[in-house]
């Protein structure tokens, strides 16, 4: 279970603004895929964003996947801290509106 809970200090929003989106085709199948991640990339910004890489004790690869949960937990934060912002832009806007009238 968890313990020590505290608030989140991550800047999720510069995070993910760092982000980089692309599009690949898969090596396996050659699907082209016109909107995705890569791993390697994720892992610079926070290394927990990735998972496995390397090879097993067999010797197959262990492909280098995205902790899909860890970034979603990115995106909900950024959205917390964009809405924050349009909270105070929206205040500022009406008290600017107030002050003009």
């Amino acid at each position: 279970m968890k313990k020590n809970f505290e608030d989140c200090e991550v800047n999720a929003l510069d995070a993910v603004c760092k982000m980089p989106v692309c599009s690949f085709d898969w090596k396996e199948n050659g699907v082209h895929q016109p909107l995705g991640l890569v791993a390697d990339d994720l892992e610079k910004i926070d290394s927990l964003l990735a998972l496995g890489g390397g090879y097993n004790e067999d010797g197959s690869i262990n492909a280098k996947q995205i902790d899909r949960l860890l970034l979603t937990e990115y995106a909900i934060k950024a959205i917390q801290e964009l809405s924050a912002k349009v909270d105070k832009q929206e205040k500022r806007i009406k008290e600017l509106e107030r002050r003009l009238q």
